[in-house]
């Protein structure tokens, strides 16, 4: 054997047992008691021994295509190793959702293999960038295009995405008919595919319809639905969770498959031109023609409105390299320090050629958990691949997975420990079809994470984002030693 893993607590994706943990040539040999020789034995006493984390919304192409393809020598070890997953315990990361991303599999999938990419990918075919490419900045696609745009959809999966994801609230997917997801969506269900959404809108004001119309679709075309870090935002964010998760249960109570996944944070992060009607953008930047005269003042009008409940305080600029002295503070800090009113702010960054990435401070934690104790919900950050030290992004990409298992399972027991880590292991590995990873099985692949639950936790915050988890004992990776005592080893 290469390593024996003794006397842990094995959590096998279902329940825990004590049990030794044998792994060789990159897939587990074997479970039980085990007495034969290893080249290493690990002592697991009083630690879990999970499978891998498996996150299930990630934007991790997104992020590591652009920087590879700018060629960035800042980027290094700590894109490739993705090691700001493997620090939490991720083995496998799912990618291209929201609709943006990498509309290449095979291009995606090749470098990260090429490239011994630190955790496995499990990639969507991002719907908007996809329609980007085959038709531009049109809203309204023929029957003809839709029927084009299917057949690239299962080119696709040919090359191994496991299904696809739209963004609804951006463009241009919020120009997307309902007729044309369910022609994707079909294709997707005819291949035992994956249906992810960002539904129209996570808001208090139309969240009850956006998952209507996700339902709705997973009902006419039998597709596997997974509804995207489901949350109710403001305006109305105090509205009950309870009635998302009463239609979700209904339609699983009639037999459809639908899932959805969440974060571990009331506050999310997104392009800050999300406040601005999709009408006005051209993807995430400000049309020309609503730059000047009436269309600037009706604009000016309509955001600061937004004010009413979303306070210039709690908008807090996130990744904004043309302005790095912004990053980190709010809207209504930035008004403070250079006297101008906090609308001026906001306009400034949203008629930037390049609008910066903010936090909004949106959600209510009483919502958080009661979408959290549901046995359906599967664990996703919502981050992507990190240059270490490089802005301040949202503390989830460096802290999701232990902050789960540290604030709702340890500090607030909401959940147990036994529930928290099947939504990031087998819940994850059966909704994607990963035949080979989510449990601790004999002949399953070696991805293992080892750790003490009564210190493993988060370290990230908004002010200081780039702080690894802590308390990651080991974690294996196909059966390769990533991590030992918090310790990245080279790949």
């Amino acid at each position: 054997m290469d390593y024996i893993i003794k006397g842990g607590d094995v959590f096998d994706g279902r329940a825990f047992s004590k049990a030794d943990v044998a792994l060789k040539d990159g897939k587990i040999a074997a479970v039980g008691k085990i007495d034969g020789p290893a080249e290493k034995i690990i002592d697991a006493s009083g630690r879990v021994v999970s499978p891998g984390f498996i996150d299930v919304h990630t934007h991790c192409d997104l992020a590591v295509m652009d920087l590879i393809g700018e060629e960035r020598s800042s980027a290094g070890e700590s894109v490739k190793s993705n090691l700001c997953y493997l620090r939490q315990g991720v083995t496998t990361v799912v990618t291209g959702n929201c609709g943006l991303g990498e509309s290449g599999t095979a291009k995606w999938l090749g470098w990260a293999r090429k490239n011994n990419f630190g955790t496995n990918v499990i990639h969507l075919v991002p719907h908007g960038m996809l329609r980007l490419r085959l038709f531009g900045d049109k809203k309204i696609l023929s029957h003809a295009d839709i029927k084009k745009m299917a057949e690239a959809l299962e080119e696709e999966m040919d090359e191994g995405a496991r299904g696809f994801s739209t963004g609804l609230e951006y463009s241009p997917g919020c120009f997307a008919s309902k007729e044309e997801i369910e022609v994707m969506a079909r294709v997707c269900q005819r291949r035992g595919g994956v249906y992810a959404t960002h539904m129209r809108s996570e808001t208090g004001l139309g969240v009850t319809d956006a998952v209507d119309e996700a339902i709705g679709i997973a009902y006419r075309t039998g597709v596997s639905l997974e509804i995207s870090h489901l949350k109710i935002s403001a305006p109305l964010n105090a509205l009950p969770a309870e009635v998302s998760l009463e239609k979700i249960e209904a339609a699983r109570g009639e037999g459809l498959d639908v899932t959805a996944d969440q974060y571990a944070y009331d506050y999310g992060s997104t392009y800050i031109t999300l406040l601005v009607n999709p009408e006005f953008l051209d993807g995430s930047v400000l049309k020309t023609e609503h730059r000047k005269g009436g269309c600037y003042e009706a604009l000016k009008s309509e955001l600061e409105s937004k004010f009413n409940y979303l306070p210039p305080e709690r908008i807090i600029i996130s990744v904004y390299p043309q302005r790095g002295d912004y990053e980190g503070k709010s809207i209504s800090a930035i008004a403070e320090e250079f006297s101008r009113p906090p609308i001026d702010v906001l306009m400034e960054l949203v008629f930037s050629p390049e609008p910066p990435f903010c936090i909004f401070m949106s959600q209510d934690i009483e919502n958080v958990r009661s979408i959290m104790k549901k046995d359906y919900i599967l664990s996703g950050s919502d981050g992507w691949t990190q240059v270490f030290g490089e802005a301040k992004p949202h503390p989830r990409s460096y802290g999701n997975f232990p902050r789960k298992l540290r604030q709702f399972v340890k500090d607030e027991r909401l959940i147990s420990l036994s529930h928290a880590l099947r939504s990031m292991t087998s819940l994850p590995a059966e909704k994607f079809r990963i035949k080979d990873r989510g449990y601790i099985k004999e002949g399953y692949a070696a991805d293992i994470a080892v750790f003490d639950p009564g210190i493993f936790s988060d370290r990230a915050s908004v002010e200081n984002p780039h702080s690894y988890a802590e308390g990651l004992e080991y974690l294996f990776v196909n059966g390769r030693k990533v991590i030992e005592k918090d310790s990245f080893l080279k790949i």
